[in-house]
């Protein structure tokens, strides 16, 4: 029998499986179908770039481990948005505590960061990094059997290649592949804070005089607090 969770306030019901997903009654079903649609169309692409199927009858490797996959649903709280997303189930797999580490900018270092940008007059804008994880190669040696959320391959087996959401390494692998990109954008990791990164630049304003500062990145996650003169020109790049 599928279950379905209850969220006690609002007795909004939602699916944990996308069986559950086509059984509700009413315009829940629809909300539901029209989400799972959603997520196949635009976004299980990337994710099929983040697995390897094997063709022509090959098997997978020796030596890889074998983890389960699903979709997990949710409600999004600012426009009560239907989700759904991919998720590993990276909790099958063992895999070296080096591998699940990582760190984030520490709650001081915004305080100063915020502190400069009201001295200064600079500006300070956050930004997500869409898709992260999947932007990372996969530092584990798993395998996994598609679901039905995968139409035509269903049944399959794959090879993971790339970080996806449930993998013990995949917040590691991203903050490599993070740290490596700010490396070639110019950007230098601050001694103090390694999530702080900073890059010395110029601005001509107003004034004829041309000012020397920091433009400085500040990552927590796949989050990214901007400080600059000109934010806009910056997250663009």
């Amino acid at each position: 029998m599928q279950k379905c969770q209850v969220f006690e306030e609002d007795k909004q019901v939602w699916p944990t499986s996308t069986k559950v997903s086509g059984k509700f009654p009413g315009h829940r079903q629809t909300h539901w179908l029209y989400s799972l649609g959603e997520c196949i169309a635009k976004k299980m692409q990337n994710v099929r770039d983040a697995l390897d199927t094997p063709e022509d009858g090959r098997s997978v490797p020796h030596g890889l481990q074998f983890v389960k996959c699903h979709m997990i649903f949710d409600i999004k709280m600012e426009d009560f948005h239907c989700k759904a997303c991919l998720v590993m189930g990276g909790h099958m797999a063992n895999v070296s505590a080096t591998y699940t580490y990582t760190s984030a900018i520490l709650p001081e270092t915004v305080c100063i960061a915020l502190i400069l940008v009201a001295l200064n007059l600079l500006e300070g804008m956050a930004t997500d990094i869409m898709n992260a994880y999947i932007t990372a190669m996969c530092k584990e040696k798993i395998w996994t059997t598609l679901g039905s959320e995968f139409r035509k391959y269903k049944g399959k087996k794959a090879i993971i290649v790339r970080a996806l959401y449930g993998l013990k390494s995949a917040s590691w692998a991203f903050c490599e592949h993070l740290a490596n990109c700010m490396l070639s954008l110019g950007y230098k990791s601050c001694l103090a804070d390694p999530d702080l990164w900073h890059s010395a630049c110029t601005w001509k304003g107003d004034n004829v005089n041309i000012e020397s500062y920091y433009l400085c990145m500040l990552v927590y996650g796949d989050n990214i607090l901007c400080i600059h003169k000109d934010t806009d020109s910056v997250l663009k790049v």
